[in-house]
């Protein structure tokens, strides 16, 4: 259900925000330099350039204060973890050995592939129409869909006072941004194209009876207090316009030209290294 992928705009993607931001974290363990540091384990420091430089803004933009501090923790408890280890002298283990080596070799070969291939492939605007004029069948709509803003807030109080707000001439968008506490805030409050089987129940029984720029009364759910905005809406067979489909276009665009030259350039590094294979040890697996 797409609600349900609402909410995890709201848990999910943060969670992972917060994973590949403790890796970052624990990456930067044994770094530390003159700069200023966030934490500071006997000599090993989390500092704040490595933070910066190695975290893409997208992320730290998504992730709260509060879920960094408690994140800079858990880069303490992993540092203490890791003294710990090396103490012990698991990093002379061979099988810890085998894994930081396996690890090494694909750290390599992914910075080589983002250096030779990724980082040079360019999808143009021209590129996308093109594609988009070519393929537009696949972009007809199979269900009504619907487009709508929306706040999301823990207690009821909070809800109905952004509704006062509201019948005040606020505007939704604003009051979405600064009072929602669901990751769609940031849109203010847009939550896209959606089907009715993809959202909570509850709110589609309401959304199906409100007319384009309406907003709906306070909606409890399982998940907190929700006013939704129709912003559009979409009968089945007609084509979905090109803003809604340009990242999964660039996406098709992007994978295909990473394959042909993925391909032209193992193609030329076999004629530079030796390269055989052993049939028979292989049939034999």
């Amino acid at each position: 259900m797409k609600f349900k992928i609402f909410m995890v705009l709201k848990f999910v993607i943060p969670i992972i925000l917060l994973e590949l931001f403790m890796v970052i974290l624990i990456s930067n363990c044994e770094k530390g330099d003159n700069g200023e540091y966030v934490a500071k384990v006997d000599e090993l420091k989390l500092s704040v350039d490595d933070l910066y430089e190695n975290t893409p803004q997208e992320y730290l933009d998504n992730i709260s204060k509060e879920q960094k501090k408690r994140y800079i923790e858990d880069w303490i408890q992993e540092a203490l973890f890791y003294k710990e280890a090396l103490k012990m002298g698991l990093d002379k283990n061979p099988a810890v050995q085998k894994k930081l080596e396996e690890a090494r070799w694909q750290i390599i070969v992914e910075s080589f592939l983002e250096e030779e291939i990724r980082s040079k492939i360019e999808i143009t605007d021209d590129e996308i129409q093109n594609y988009y004029n070519a393929h537009q069948e696949e972009y007809f709509r199979t269900e009504d869909e619907w487009r709508a803003s929306h706040i999301l807030v823990s207690t009821e109080e909070k809800a109905e006072s952004i509704m006062n707000e509201l019948t005040e001439d606020k505007q939704f968008e604003a009051l979405a941004t600064e009072k929602s506490e669901d990751p769609s805030a940031e849109a203010g409050g847009d939550l896209g194209y959606f089907t009715k089987d993809e959202i909570l129940p509850e709110l589609a029984d309401v959304l199906s009876d409100m007319g384009i720029g309406q907003i709906s009364p306070i909606i409890p759910t399982e998940f907190g207090y929700h006013i939704l905005k129709l912003t559009d809406f979409q009968p089945h067979g007609t084509v979905k316009n090109i803003e809604e489909v340009k990242d999964e276009i660039q996406n098709i665009l992007f994978m295909e030209k990473y394959m042909h030259m993925n391909k032209s350039l193992v193609d030329s590094l076999r004629t530079i290294h030796h390269v055989e294979t052993n049939p028979d040890i292989w049939d034999s697996l």
